[in-house]
């Protein structure tokens, strides 16, 4: 969700197009808005109003500690029913996002489908049941097309579903806003300790009453990561190297979350299991847990070694991460 007009928003767009990254904006530009934005590019600052300008954060590092001061900007009015989901059904999004040249005549049905929903308590459009109610009409519809029997050359029935979220630190400190009747659709949550939060035995306990089928990862900074599932720790993991004072932790949260996901789905077969898993039983969930916490504990590690969020490790430099985890 961004302004393509403003600097930040070109900065982020410059950004995915030289990775490759397929951008969907979701921002919505109202008659007023429009209006708002036009006189707003007669200031001094800009395209850079309180509700239009694209979202920013400063961040303040010291002794490997962060303050954060955020606008939101175009993302405080963002909405859950903002979101294309025709055009994540039809496979529209997918398929921009598909280089590969045996999958351009399958349709997205005949795929695995992950969401990440990142920065929950960042937005507040998808509180108290409307992200909710978006992720059940995906779901719903997904599963439509798994039991539709309709199989051609170009189209299977075999559609599995799954989603992750990362709620971010809720600065009213209430953890309120809708986020545990979402649990029985998460197949993933993903949460970073705090010095003050419950022991972990006591977080496993309590998101199991919630959702016996939500496995929920905690990041545990230099001590690495775990799984919680069925009430208890299903897997550890230690992180490759331990940094007694990181360069810079920005953005390691994020890279912790795309390691993992990396290592959970990466070169596995989704079969039919249902919404939320891609395995048929508990050791291959364990396997792949196993592999989304290594990957993840790498890519967070290689993130704070480094100045910047957005400088990425060099492949070499993650392999041997790897090498030092096994």
């Amino acid at each position: 969700v961004l302004n393509e007009d403003d600097e930040y928003g070109k900065l982020l767009l410059s950004h995915a197009r030289r990775h490759g990254f397929e951008l969907v904006n979701c921002y919505q530009r109202t008659s007023s808005r429009r209006q708002e934005e036009r006189r707003s590019t007669n200031d001094e600052e800009g395209s850079n109003s309180n509700s239009t300008s694209t979202g920013h954060c400063a961040v303040i590092v010291s002794n490997g500690e962060r303050s954060f001061m955020t606008h939101l900007g175009v993302v405080s009015t963002f909405r859950a029913d903002h979101v294309d989901v025709d055009g994540i059904l039809s496979g529209s999004i997918l398929a921009t996002c598909d280089d590969d040249a045996t999958n351009k005549t399958t349709s997205s049905t005949s795929r695995h489908l992950h969401i990440h929903v990142a920065g929950y308590y960042n937005i507040a459009g998808f509180f108290d049941g409307r992200l909710k109610g978006l992720l059940e009409k995906i779901l719903l519809q997904r599963r439509i097309g798994e039991g539709s029997g309709e199989e051609t050359a170009a189209t299977t029935t075999t559609t599995t579903t799954t989603v992750s979220l990362v709620p971010q630190h809720d600065a009213t400190e209430e953890w309120d806003g809708g986020l545990l009747d979402l649990l029985p659709l998460i197949d993933y949550l993903i949460l970073s300790e705090y010095s003050d939060s419950a022991s972990i035995e006591e977080l496993a306990a309590f998101f199991h009453e919630k959702s016996c089928t939500t496995c929920v990862v905690v990041t545990l900074g230099s001590r690495g990561a775990v799984a919680l599932k069925d009430g208890k720790i299903v897997h550890t993991q230690k992180a490759p190297r331990h940094i007694e004072d990181p360069v810079d932790p920005t953005g390691a949260g994020d890279a912790f979350v795309s390691g993992f996901l990396h290592g959970i789905y990466h070169g596995t077969t989704t079969g039919s299991t249902g919404r939320g898993s891609v395995s048929s039983g508990d050791d291959d969930e364990g396997t792949l847990l196993a592999s989304g916490l290594l990957h993840g504990c790498v890519l967070g590690t290689s993130c704070v070694m480094r100045q910047g969020a957005s400088v990425p490790a060099s492949k070499d430099e993650i392999d041997a991460l790897v090498d030092a985890c096994t």
